[in-house]
């Protein structure tokens, strides 16, 4: 009876080096009601205090729909969003859904990665993307107003944040630290990030979260381009 179902995936990458992982809902019951989802999943939908901490994943290719549902919520989905799509598709199911029940351990979708897809260019237009795809979280948070994820939307859009200024890095460390530094630079000074790095609520950092988040509220160009390119490089 529930009106979604959701899975996991498998992430393969067909580089021997990098070790096949699951990706499944951070959710420990089966089934959860309208009031248990208020109670036990909307506070940890989006973030749960980690870094990339999201209780919903938002892919759609894990979830089984009730068509109702999809039918009277589709409306939400703005053609804006070209990064987050999946996101805002499966936010506005959940916040609609009388009942969802979660398959733990099952993960059908196995998605392949290649090396094309891990060492291609950098793509400034990013923030922009993911800024919008934050507007439109948000407008879909305050038409259902059950919940108030603004802390949550706030903290997941830092994480992408600090996620693209790592592509800022690596992508362009053939062609030096000050090309790659005039990209950091506009992530580290735009307004929103700013905010968001003054107002996030994550408290289940690591230590080397905690750093980088340091290097980008100080604008430390160098220690985090640094930092990047020796831990984090692909």
């Amino acid at each position: 009876d529930a009106e979604i179902v959701c899975c996991g995936i498998r992430h393969v990458y067909e580089d021997a080096d990098h070790e096949e992982w699951d990706d499944e809902m951070q959710l420990d019951k089966d089934n959860y009601s309208e009031k248990e989802m208020l109670q036990n999943v909307y506070p940890v939908m989006i973030n749960n205090g980690k870094f990339m901490g999201r209780g919903l994943q938002p892919n759609r290719v894990s979830k089984i729909v009730k068509r109702e549902l999809v039918q009277k919520n589709m409306w939400l989905c703005d053609s804006e969003v070209t990064v987050g799509e999946d996101y805002q598709f499966s936010l506005a199911m959940f916040l609609d859904a009388k009942n969802i029940s979660v398959i733990h351990g099952f993960t059908p979708y196995f998605y392949y990665m290649h090396k094309k897809s891990m060492t291609g260019v950098f793509h400034p237009e990013y923030l922009e993307q993911i800024k919008i795809m934050k507007r439109h979280l948000l407008r879909i948070s305050d038409y259902y107003g059950k919940y108030n994820f603004e802390e949550q939307i706030t903290n997941d859009f830092l994480c992408l944040t600090v996620l693209h200024l790592k592509e800022a890095a690596v992508r362009n460390r053939h062609s030096g630290y000050r090309n790659a530094r005039k990209f950091m630079k506009v992530i580290c000074t735009d307004q929103e990030v700013v905010r968001a790095l003054q107002r996030h609520t994550m408290h289940r950092l690591t230590m080397a979260e905690r750093l980088y988040l340091f290097f980008m509220k100080k604008r430390f160009y160098l220690m985090a381009y640094v930092a990047v390119n020796l831990y984090f490089r692909q």
